[in-house]
């Protein structure tokens, strides 16, 4: 990225002489952000969580980052009660969850570090399902496209497969509707 900055020491550039200045990177204000090299999606809305060293990479093609993941709307809490999730953001590593892009409040990227005042603003979705997620550097914008699985499977005690998952039955996709799943069951 490209900050501009104010220094709290004096310059002296004096022919042959150069004084040592401090920068306070804290104070500085991003000025241009670069596209990062890599993605990662986290978020308590997907399965990885809030934890960053699970964090889902993005596929990079040019400055565009996508995924197909499902998100949630609600999540259970540590006692086990249903809550509406917070959602999702990205992340440029996965050492440290509060630097990468996040919602800037009209749903387009931002970038967030620990010191640069950005609100820590997620990305939701309205209904739970299976979406293409991208973020483009480009235009800034963050879309959420409904994705059909290419298969579904379905398994437990009311199917002849039991809880066996390798028995689970194969659903099949409707021609007319590629978010319908069909299977007769015992």
């Amino acid at each position: 990225a490209t900050y501009v900055f104010a220094s709290s020491e004096a310059k002296d550039f004096a022919a042959g002489s150069i004084k040592c200045v401090k920068l306070n990177l804290d104070n500085a204000k991003v000025v241009e952000q670069t596209v990062p090299t890599e993605l990662y999606i986290v978020g308590d809305v997907t399965y990885v969580g809030w934890d960053c060293t699970k964090a889902k990479k993005m596929e990079k093609n040019g400055n565009v980052f996508s995924t197909d993941v499902y998100l949630s709307t609600d999540v259970k809490n540590a006692d086990n009660k249903v809550e509406k999730a917070e959602g999702f953001k990205f992340l440029t590593q996965t050492v440290n969850w509060k630097i990468g892009y996040v919602n800037d409040g009209t749903g387009k990227l931002v970038y967030m570090s620990e010191t640069n005042g950005v609100a820590d603003t997620k990305f939701t979705v309205d209904k739970a399902g299976y979406y293409h997620v991208e973020a483009n550097f480009d235009t800034k914008e963050v879309t959420c496209t409904p994705k059909a699985p290419e298969k579904l499977y379905v398994w437990g005690l009311a199917t002849e497969a039991g809880w066996d998952s390798g028995n689970a039955i194969e659903l099949t996709k409707s021609a007319e509707n590629k978010f319908v799943f069909t299977a007769e069951l015992f």
